[in-house]
Parts: C-alpha cells; structure tokens; sequence
C-alpha cells in the first residue's frame, strides 16, 4: 500500500502542501506504482499496478472520472481538511494492525451478533415482519437499539466493581479452559 501513497513534493509557508501522483517519476527519480493513466510509469519493471484505475477504458472503473491527482499530477492540500481521512499509520503496516485490529474484530463481532439467528436476528426477514422499506428500516432500527441496549447491559452486569459498587474497569473476559496453563499439552 505504501506504493499508492501520494508524495509530497513541496510545504507551502501557509501550511499547505502540494502532493504528487505516485505513478509520476520526480527528477532523477523512479515512480513508485503503475497507472494506466500515466503510460511512462510501465518502463520500469517490477512497480505495483494501481488496480481500478478510474476512466480506463474496459476496466472495472470505466465509468468513474478521474480526479484531480490523475489528470494533473500533483495537487495542492489543505491538511486541516484531511483530519477525517488521515490516519496516523500506513495502511495495513504492523502498526496499523495493531492499532485498528482490536476495534475492527469488534465491530466485526457486534454486526455477526446482531445478525445471528438468537436475539435480535437482523438476518431474518421474518422477524421483521413488515411490508415496505420504510417499516423494515424502522424495525431494523429498533432491533439495533435493541441489540446495543442489551450489549451494554451486559457489560455493565459483568464490570469489574469495588466495595462500594462503582466500576472501576472493564469485564474481565473468561479464558478458555483448553487455554489455561494446567490443560496446556506436555512438550
């Protein structure tokens, strides 16, 4: 992924920066990505190539138009935009794994709950059991509220408490007992 990352080509003293196409070659320099929207980027061997690249013909994105990166070759960024889009780390790098994978498997976990045939079972179509896209998006909605409702109770049920009953942490989760020391398999 680091490959398709835009370079910065220049800091501007107000703070702005100007940002290049990855598959355009700097001074002396080789592109670190293909495009097919930059045909000089294929005379270097071995480059990623960017996959849906917008607007070429008989590709996936066909129909899309390219942006202002691809049909200019650099760009010229506010960073104060980017907050909500920016991430501290690299796509898919160790940090980012390691930073995001907890909160991802999370929510991953939340949404298969909420789907799954016991509770709620979002999946079912039956359960919502009205006619229309408005009904089933309310009743959609309901059981989600239902849902979180009842995840939050749980949580709150199995806290960690002190004396006097204030929580002091999160649930301690149970270990499996295949997993704890005394069942562990002799080496």
């Amino acid at each position: 992924m680091e490959a398709f990352r835009a370079r910065t080509k220049e800091v501007k003293k107000d703070g702005k920066v100007v940002v290049a196409c990855p598959a355009l070659a700097p001074p002396g320099r080789a592109p670190t990505c293909c495009c097919p929207l930059r045909p000089k980027s294929y005379d270097y061997d071995g480059l990623p190539e960017v996959p849906n690249a917008p607007g070429v013909k008989g590709g996936s994105n066909e129909t899309a138009k390219p942006g202002k990166l691809c049909t200019q070759g650099s760009v010229t960024v506010d960073p104060t935009e980017l907050v909500n889009v920016w991430q501290a780390y690299p796509h898919r790098s160790p940090e980012w794994r390691s930073m995001y994978a907890a909160v991802r498997n999370a929510m991953e976990r939340n949404h298969s709950q909420s789907k799954a045939g016991y509770g709620e079972a979002l999946a079912v179509c039956d359960r919502r059991g009205l006619k229309g896209k408005a009904n089933a998006g309310l009743m959609s909605a309901l059981l989600l509220a239902a849902h979180n409702r009842r995840l939050i109770h749980s949580w709150l049920r199995n806290a960690q408490r002190d004396e006097a009953g204030d929580i002091i942490g999160p649930p301690v989760k149970n270990q499996r007992r295949d997993r704890m020391p005394w069942h562990s398999k002799p080496e």
